[in-house]
């Protein structure tokens, strides 16, 4: 916890308002809209599931009553001594023909059952010996020619003789009237007896079309419903092409071991919630089906309401925080840009609007020492105009000499002033760059031909990189290998400008995951201090070769480096200076050549 508190708290202001924001107020209410879709879709399928079950179970029980139905009907029919005594006779005895049909108009039972189940397409008797009659009943379904193709009932008999139980059992399948036929037939048939007990001689069948079912399942819920038998063939489905083919074409079997479920499948390619039950000991499954998107569509509107609120709070989110720290921050980063070019020599006043607080006031004395810099500067230039180089760099040394007379305790003071605010506030992140812009102007202001340790120049790093961190959301990793030189003598702001040439330069795309800057330094005949980069990599830089500042093939090199590479060969003679290469990684070597003293 504690380093959370401590990341917070070390990022800047606007990042600190975002994740406050974030956190307090955008995160609680996407949860709770998030936690309300999900509970509110888990209770609209467990209510989904429970219709699904309640429909199957009704389905199963009226398809099991209506089979036993039928099962009673064949049985009594083949009890009757008339149909027994049918089954017996030649195919072409027509009176016997005539006698079953007169015979089947006096039975009551079957004339009340063909009027009251009108989705009856055939009851058909069939001897052994080729005789056929069949009873109609088809007045309410598509008419179907092939129902009345006799040729075609005593060939399908001869092949239910295989399969049909010979103890005169009754059997369930779908089938066609005909070979290759489009209509899918469910059908109850059984073997009988005629004369003798022991001797099957003839069969009953009754056929219905399958798209008939709806007739006796009874009410439907919500949903498509699907109906499969013991072997997994699917004897009902809405689209009436899919009946007769096998359920594993739609969905897997294994879905389907309990004697209740549901699950979520694709169908038809989007996604589908189905709910089933088997019936016992039938084996049969019967299934509801619905899509997702129609099952949810009461709480969409969450959903919605779910993208809407992170398509404008995020956004907003962001605006907020910008205006917030921008505020604060935009006058200080704008006189540490400054005060960077100070370094650089390069005398710039701060122009815009000048705020009317403590930093406003900073801003306008940085403006008039600006001005007496830039006078003492115009003097020494025009003085040594005309002098010789030696002359020169003693004037330079001169003019440095002038510049650490300029009393900058006003400066100091201010930003003292700017860091009691910040304490007093708890803006550590304020009072740190004061603290750290204070340090960089101290050092900056003082003789650059002076010379000092290498661990005073990576004191003065650390507080530029420190500075930097604030204005980039994200930094390179830095990585430190100087420890073996730190009491060598180098001259002051060397290394600060080759790094900050990396962040202009190597970084310019911006700086993303895996950037590094690598700060070493090795010690021989000579020292050497190099800034690594594995940034975008200097054009003109061919792998394996070494270049002065002065012999890379177009490119022209701003003040910074120039600035160091002169003042390095004006103290240490021409043998020094930098040289730069091509690394492993693609990025830019800058390495510092200089005596070991």
């Amino acid at each position: 916890m504690s380093r959370l508190v401590f990341f917070y708290k070390d990022r800047p202001l606007f990042q600190q308002f975002i994740i406050a924001f974030i956190a307090v107020i955008l995160c609680p209410i996407l949860f709770i809209m998030i936690f309300s879709y999900y509970n509110g879709a888990n209770e609209i399928k467990m209510r989904y599931e429970e219709s699904f079950w309640k429909a199957a179970d009704e389905v199963n029980s009226n398809i099991r009553e209506k089979i036993q139905e039928l099962n009673d009907l064949t049985l009594q029919m083949v009890s009757q001594k008339e149909i027994k005594y049918f089954a017996l006779q030649e195919p072409d005895a027509y009176y016997e023909k005539y006698v079953i049909k007169q015979w089947g108009e006096r039975q009551l039972f079957l004339r009340r059952f063909l009027s009251q189940n009108h989705y009856i397409g055939r009851i058909s008797i069939v001897g052994d010996t080729g005789i056929e009659y069949s009873f109609y009943g088809d007045e309410g379904q598509e008419y179907d020619s092939v129902l009345y193709d006799h040729a075609g009932i005593v060939e399908k008999a001869d092949k239910y003789r295989d399969i049909l139980p010979a103890d005169g059992r009754s059997a369930v399948f779908l089938s066609r009237l005909k070979e290759g036929g489009g209509v899918n037939y469910l059908t109850v048939a059984r073997r009988f007896s005629a004369d003798s007990y022991f001797q099957m001689e003839g069969t009953i069948f009754v056929e219905m079309q399958a798209a008939m079912l709806p007739n006796i399942m009874g009410s439907m819920t919500a949903g498509e419903v699907w109906v499969a038998d013991q072997d997994g063939c699917l004897v009902y489905q809405q689209d009436l092409d899919k009946i007769g083919s096998p359920v594993g074409d739609y969905m897997e079997m294994g879905l389907f071991d309990e004697e209740r479920g549901s699950f979520t499948v694709k169908l038809d390619g989007e996604p589908s919630f189905v709910g089933y039950v088997k019936d016992f000991p039938s084996g049969w499954i019967s299934m509801f089906t619905i899509p997702v998107n129609q099952m949810e569509k009461p709480i969409q509107y969450l959903k919605t309401l779910l993208l809407y609120t992170l398509a404008i709070a995020f956004p907003l989110t962001l605006l907020l925080g910008y205006y917030f720290s921008r505020s604060i921050l935009e006058p200080i980063r704008q006189l540490e840009w400054y005060m960077k070019r100070l370094g650089q020599e390069k005398w710039e006043k701060v122009i815009g609007s000048i705020p009317g607080n403590e930093i406003g006031t900073l801003m306008l004395q940085y403006n008039e020492m600006v001005d007496q810099i830039q006078e003492l500067v115009e003097k020494v230039y025009k003085a040594e105009l005309q002098q010789s180089q030696d002359k020169l760099v003693k004037r330079n040394a001169q003019l440095q000499a002038l510049q650490m007379q300029i009393n900058p305790h006003f400066l100091y003071n201010t930003l003292g002033a700017i860091n009691t605010y910040a304490m007093e506030a708890d803006q550590r992140e304020i009072e740190q760059m004061v603290n750290m812009l204070g340090k960089m102007l101290r050092y900056a202001v003082q003789n650059p031909l002076e010379p000092v340790k290498i661990a005073d120049e990576v004191d003065h790093l650390q507080n530029y990189l420190t500075i930097m961190k604030y204005r980039h959301w994200r930094m390179p990793e830095i990585i430190w290998d100087v420890d073996s030189c730190m009491d060598q003598q180098i001259l002051r702001l060397t290394i600060q400008p080759l790094v900050e040439n990396v962040f202009q330069h190597a970084f310019g795309d911006g700086i993303r995951e895996g950037h590094y800057i690598c700060i070493r330094t090795y010690k021989g005949d000579e020292v050497l201090v190099e800034v690594e980069d594995n940034g975008s990599g200097i054009e003109g830089l061919l792998q394996g070769e070494y270049y002065r500042l002065d012999e890379v093939p177009g490119v022209t090199f701003g003040i910074g480096l120039n600035n160091v590479n002169k003042r390095i060969q004006l103290i240490y003679g021409e043998a020094y200076g930098i040289v730069l290469f091509r690394n492993g990684t693609g990025g830019t070597t800058i390495r510092l050549v200089l005596p070991n003293m």
